[in-house]
């Protein structure tokens, strides 16, 4: 029996699709954007694809662009893309942040304020371990990498991996631990079997490091344009061979806890002048904000270090 990835519709529940991502390390929201807002994108997008040789070595496959810095392409990324409810919604309850992103999350989110009044309970949210389900996993997240990758014809599966291979050593495999990375990849076209579909290992997210899926655990995430796919840092993953001749097209957005380091450095690829162009939510989430002990500037407003005020705990 081949394995398969769940399937949401563009109304059902976020809950719903975390509670899949959970159990299965990875679930599809078809529908997710209009077609024609994929064409929109597609279409910022073409002249910086275009510019790109196919290539890619053999960890991508060999046939393929690359194209990074998307969110410094224009605000219709940020718009479309990064402030998605849905995506929001789907990272909040799986990286359980202090302070959620999503517009709908409760505003009661908790701090980790250092005020006087309050040292023995900010002592204990401090060195107190989180609860291994609620969290929380981080103070905030931000975005990690996002990319658009258009996959041709004639390549090579590419080598399933995981996304938390990218701190190894520093941080081991661990099926216990609570993830710290949640991935969406955008159809921006069609997602076939055919057109190299990314391929998937559910439940994976639960096996030891040394664990090698059968090919009958492999699932294909074929899913129309607009749809979403979403998968997490512990799950096996890669893009797929294409056996056609036109080009499939997908983006990635991956988001990270706060205190682990971005992927892609977003401070160089959407500096200061691109980023105060962006929504207060999407400068908040490509890393302009500091926890109380973490990345902190002075003279800096924690909450927005676009803009002047305090930060750190001092």
């Amino acid at each position: 029996m081949t394995a398969s990835i769940e399937r949401f519709g563009p109304v059902d529940k976020s809950s719903d699709v975390a509670q899949a991502l959970r159990r299965d390390g990875a679930a599809i929201v078809e529908g997710a954007l209009p077609a024609e807002v994929m064409d929109l994108l597609a279409a910022k997008l073409r002249p910086h694809l275009d510019a790109q040789e196919i290539g890619g070595g053999s960890f991508f496959g060999h046939r393929r662009r690359q194209v990074a810095g998307i969110y410094a392409m224009g605000p219709e990324f940020a718009e479309h893309l990064m402030l998605h409810e849905r995506v929001l919604e789907v990272t909040d309850e799986i990286l359980r942040p202090e302070f959620p992103m999503a517009a709908s999350a409760s505003k009661q989110a908790r701090s980790l304020g250092l005020e006087e009044e309050d040292l023995e309970a900010a002592a204990k949210r401090l060195f107190e371990p989180p609860d291994p389900v609620t969290g929380p996993f981080c103070h905030h997240y931000r975005v990690n990498v996002c990319s658009a990758m258009e996959v041709w014809g004639q390549g090579r599966n590419q080598p399933l991996h995981r996304e938390m291979g990218n701190y190894l050593p520093y941080l081991q495999h661990d099926p216990d631990m609570p993830e710290y990375i949640v991935a969406a990849i955008w159809a921006v076209t069609d997602f076939r079997a055919d057109n190299g579909a990314t391929r998937v290992v559910p439940g994976s997210h639960r096996w030891p490091s040394d664990r090698r899926a059968e090919k009958h655990e492999v699932a294909q995430a074929e899913m129309p344009k607009g749809s979403v796919l979403f998968w997490t840092a512990k799950a096996l993953h890669g893009l797929g061979a294409s056996r056609v001749d036109e080009p499939r097209t997908g983006i990635i957005n991956t988001f990270v806890v706060n205190w682990l380091a971005q992927e892609e450095n977003q401070y160089l690829t959407v500096p200061p002048e691109v980023a105060r162009t962006l929504p207060e939510r999407a400068q908040s989430l490509l890393g302009y904000r500091s926890s109380p002990t973490i990345g902190w500037s002075s003279g800096l407003d924690q909450e927005n270090m676009l803009r002047a005020g305090k930060s750190g705990n001092a």
